[in-house]
């Protein structure tokens, strides 16, 4: 198994931990809404934004789990580049993601996926 599957799957994990903490944070800025609301920011926008960011990072949180989990098959191979180019649209995982791709770009890793 080459070594960018296994930076991988550690990937994974830390994207889906960052999104389960985003699910966390979002149900809290929904229950403390009233707290959190001032005169620029009304407590709708707190209800909105959670209820919006709740149902995103819970998706992702559990893509980026079952994704860890990964399988040697031809077809998954882009699967996976597609998750890595997701986390590069994120602030926090950009470096880490660019570093990965430029690994999972290589002909090794193509090749076991192939099964060669």
């Amino acid at each position: 198994m080459p070594r960018a599957v296994v930076y991988y799957r550690v990937y994974c994990f830390v994207s889906a931990g960052l999104n389960l903490l985003l699910a966390a944070v979002s149900v809290w800025m929904i229950a403390r809404r009233e707290a959190l609301a001032s005169e620029w920011v009304p407590d709708s926008v707190w209800l909105l934004a959670g209820a919006l960011f709740l149902p995103t990072a819970v998706a992702f949180g559990l893509l980026n789990l079952w994704l860890s989990r990964v399988q040697r098959r031809p077809g998954h191979w882009a699967m996976h580049v597609g998750n890595i180019s997701l986390g590069i649209a994120s602030c926090c995982l950009t470096p880490l993601c660019l570093l990965l791709l430029q690994a999972w770009l290589r002909p090794e890793v193509k090749e076991w996926f192939q099964g060669e």
